[in-house]
C-alpha cells in the first residue's frame, strides 16, 4: 500500500492561518531541498545528495509550502513532481543559492587578502 504524503486536512489548498504569507522566510536549507528534489527526482536521492534523510527533505518542503502559501509539490502518483508554482519558486531558489555561493567566494577571497583588481602604476 502506498502512502500519500499530504498534510492532514490539506487538499490542494492551504488552510487559512494567522501566518503572514506576505513575508516569505524561505531558508537556504529549504531552497536546497527543493533544488535537490528537482535534480534527483526522489526524496531519498535528494536526501542522500544533501547528506540528510528523506524525512528531513519532506519536512523542509512542507515548511516551504506553508510559508509560501502555495502547493509546490504534486504528491499524486508514485513520485513527487513540482507544480507550476514549484517551478517558479525553484527558479528563485536557484538564484538565491547562486548568490549564496558568490557571497561565500567573496568572503573567502577577502579572508585571504586577495584583491580582484590589479593596479599598475608606472612613470
Amino acid at each position: 500500500m502506498r502512502r500519500r504524503w499530504r498534510a492532514a486536512g490539506v487538499h490542494g489548498k492551504h488552510k487559512k492561518s494567522s501566518y503572514n504569507v506576505d513575508v516569505v522566510n524561505i531558508t537556504l536549507d529549504q531552497a536546497r531541498a527543493l533544488d535537490a528534489l528537482d535534480r534527483h527526482g526522489t526524496l531519498v536521492k535528494a536526501g542522500a545528495a544533501l547528506g540528510k534523510g528523506h524525512p528531513a527533505i519532506l519536512h523542509a518542503l512542507r515548511q516551504m509550502e506553508h510559508q509560501a502559501g502555495l502547493d509546490l509539490v504534486d504528491r499524486r502518483g508514485y513520485r513527487l513532481k513540482l507544480t507550476a508554482a514549484g517551478r517558479r519558486v525553484l527558479e528563485h531558489c536557484r538564484r538565491l543559492l547562486a548568490a549564496e555561493a558568490e557571497l561565500a567566494s567573496a568572503c573567502a577571497e577577502m579572508r585571504t587578502g586577495w584583491e580582484p583588481s590589479l593596479r599598475v602604476v608606472y612613470d
